[in-house]
């Protein structure tokens, strides 16, 4: 599970310096777009995460079989990484709808 969210983030980071550099105008924009990260997907990775570890925790300690294991991950996988996908469009959304003051 852990290698799957590794995966999402080292995914993420040239997505971002991409969109830095691509998909918006100027600094104030990305601006705009970074403080959307920090406030609202941030905290969704962090959550996410915990919850992660969390399960990682419940199943090592009432030995739950693999194969459940795996369809519990799976799921969750699923789930977490279509909300951070929404969260990125809305925060990208965001940003390139909100004017910028020029």
């Amino acid at each position: 599970m852990f290698k799957d969210h590794l995966r999402t983030i080292v995914i993420a980071v040239p997505i971002v310096l991409i969109a830095r550099y691509a998909l918006f105008r100027d600094k104030a924009e990305f601006a705009l777009f970074f403080a959307g990260l920090k406030t609202f997907v941030a905290p969704l990775i962090i959550g996410f995460s915990i919850v992660a570890i969390g399960g990682l925790l419940y199943f090592a300690s009432n030995k739950v079989d693999h194969a459940r294991q795996m369809v519990v991950g799976r799921i969750f996988f699923w789930i977490s990484s279509t909300i951070l996908a929404a969260a990125f469009a809305a925060v990208f959304v965001n940003a390139k709808l909100t004017p910028t003051g020029q």
